[in-house]
This record gives structure tokens, C-alpha cells and sequence, in this order.
């Protein structure tokens, strides 16, 4: 190569090393250095298992309810450009629907006490909050607020598969004899639930006989967890109560019917009945001094039920009964 030639091609390769870089490199590597990084997604707390779940409060509380997982029904997507919801596009997918666990047939068996009372007070109280109330994704949830001086509510948290709940029950009813009203207040139960199992039973009237054609009718809700009051008559007259016995007639006027009995051996139920994980209920919680009916039973299956029934201070002794929903 000749000087000349040797001299020119230094000449081009410093001009090179001089020369500004070109406008799209400089974007490129000015872009790449915006960019956001990526957030780490937030976990959602796991939900609680569904099915039963069995508690436990002081003073020999027993509560027990269901979870179940709920959802909005999913949606089909929105149709791509051009595609005009053709079969086989995207329009003819679904997008994913939420989910999130609900409490419902939640019932409770409570002490609780009462003041100015119109009959010696019933220490237990069982109450029902049919639901369903939301758990929220950090695991709490709440049924509301007692409002007007009366009402149940019951929240809760969900952690470490365990439910801690928090339940009061306030009633004002008035006082025919002294005046005024009667209160009763279970105060704030703590509540550990874990979960459990039970035969889910058919909710409504049951109705069956002893083996004297003596009728028991009772009412079941919450998928079995409480007997309670029907929202109407039976059928067969028998009184508007948790658990009846014996034979009623009702004699209706433009206000109402009343129940009423000749049968000295009848009875009916002043208050709910909590039915057990083992199916099993009975009023011994306020029996008093064995002076008054007592009732028992036993659902062996999801349609049979069994027990005994006596009303010692009537002079009627324990008699067997089986019972069917329907």
C-alpha cells in the first residue's frame, strides 16, 4: 500500500471514532432504560375448606356452620377485531370467574341471662344466621350489627385453618305481667371453630308417631344443625313450636289461629333446640329441677330420626317416637 493510500484509511477510521452515534441506537438504549419493573404480585390468603365446621366457646357454647365457595358466573370474552363472535374465535371463551368462600347455616347454642323476666329464664339460647355472609380475601367476615337494642351477630377470622369468632345475641321482648320489657344478652362469645362432619339433614317439618299414635312434629333448619320455630302452622294442627307432642287442634278467629290440646300428655318446645355433629338433641341444658318434659333424639340418617319423650309432672313417662321429614 502506498503512503497516500495508508494515510487516507487512517484518516476515515478516526473520523469513525469521533463520529456521534446514530438517533435509533440512542433510543433504543434509552428506552430499554425506562422500563418499569415488574411488581411482585400480591398472594390471596388461602380460603378456608369447605363444608362443616365445629366450635367451641366458654361456658359450654357449641356452635356450628358451613363454608361454601360462591362465584359470578364467568363471562365470555369480548370478540377480537374482525372476528364478529365467530365460533372457534376468541368471543367463544369464557373468562375466569372469582371465587370466595361463604359462612352460612351458621347456629349457636349460648348461655345467656336475662333480666326482668316474666318466667324463670331459660339459661341457653339457640339462635340461627341462615347467610350466606362473605369472607373477605384477608379471611374476616360479618354478619352486621345488632341495631335497636336487639339481634345476633357473629364475625369472624380465618387463619391457620382455624375460624376465631366473636358471637352476641341481645332480645327485648315485652312483659305482660310486670311491665316494661325483658332483656336478654348473651354478651360477646369467643368462638375456635375447626373444621368437622355431619350428616346434612333435610330441613322443614318432620312429623311421626310413638307407639301409641301419639303425633311429634318438629321443624329442622340449617341443614340440620337446630330445631326452631316454623314460619307456619303444621299441617296436623300441632303448635307453631320447635318440637311439639301430642295431640293439638287449632282454633282459628280473623286474628289467628292458637293451638290448643286436651291431650294431658302435650307439649311444646318455649325455645330452638341445637342439634349436636352426632345428630343428637335434647333439652337438658334447661331442665329444671327435673320438673318438666324432657325431650331427646337421635337422626341416624338423612331422613330418620328416633327418640324419647316424657312429661313427668303430667304424670306421662317415657315414651319412644321415629320420626320422617314430610
Amino acid at each position: 500500500m502506498s503512503r497516500l493510500a495508508a494515510r487516507s484509511l487512517a484518516i476515515g477510521v478516526a473520523a469513525l471514532a469521533v463520529a456521534p452515534a446514530l438517533p435509533g441506537a440512542a433510543l433504543a438504549k434509552t428506552g430499554a432504560s425506562k422500563k418499569k419493573p415488574t411488581a411482585p404480585k400480591t398472594k390471596t390468603a388461602a380460603l378456608p375448606a369447605s363444608g362443616d365446621w365445629e366450635g367451641t366457646g366458654a361456658g359450654g357454647t357449641t356452635a356450628s356452620f358451613e363454608v361454601a365457595v360462591a362465584g359470578t358466573p364467568a363471562k365470555p370474552a369480548k370478540p377480537a377485531k374482525g372476528t364478529k363472535g365467530k365460533k372457534g374465535t376468541k368471543s367463544s371463551r369464557k373468562t375466569s370467574a372469582p371465587t370466595y368462600a361463604v359462612v352460612e347455616d351458621f347456629a349457636v347454642d349460648a348461655p345467656i341471662s336475662c333480666t326482668n323476666a316474666s318466667q324463670p329464664g331459660i339459661p341457653f339460647d339457640v339462635e340461627v344466621v341462615d347467610g350466606p355472609v362473605r369472607v373477605s380475601k384477608n379471611g374476616t367476615f360479618s354478619s352486621g350489627a345488632i341495631r335497636d337494642g336487639a339481634g345476633t351477630v357473629v364475625s369472624g377470622r380465618f387463619s391457620a385453618n382455624r375460624f376465631t369468632l366473636a358471637y352476641r345475641h341481645v332480645s327485648q321482648t315485652p312483659n305482660q305481667f310486670a311491665g316494661g320489657s325483658e332483656a336478654c344478652d348473651t354478651g360477646t362469645i369467643q368462638i375456635t371453630a375447626a373444621p368437622g362432619h355431619r350428616t346434612l339433614l333435610t330441613d322443614g317439618i318432620w312429623q311421626g308417631s310413638t307407639q301409641t299414635n301419639e303425633p311429634v312434629v318438629f321443624y329442622v333448619v340449617a341443614g340440620g344443625r337446630a330445631l326452631e320455630e316454623p314460619p307456619h302452622p303444621p299441617s296436623n294442627g300441632s303448635p307453631q313450636a320447635a318440637f311439639a307432642f301430642g295431640q293439638f287442634t287449632q282454633t282459628c278467629f280473623q286474628d289467628g289461629c292458637t293451638p290448643s290440646s286436651d291431650d294431658i300428655c302435650a307439649y311444646e318446645s318455649p325455645t330452638s333446640l341445637f342439634v349436636a355433629a352426632d345428630g343428637v338433641f335434647n333439652n337438658d341444658q334447661w331442665l329444671m329441677g327435673g320438673d318438666n318434659p324432657t325431650v331427646a333424639g337421635t337422626f341416624s340418617g338423612a331422613g330418620q330420626a328416633s327418640g324419647q319423650f316424657a312429661n313427668g309432672p303430667q304424670g306421662c313417662g317415657q315414651t319412644d317416637w321415629s320420626a320422617t321429614p314430610g
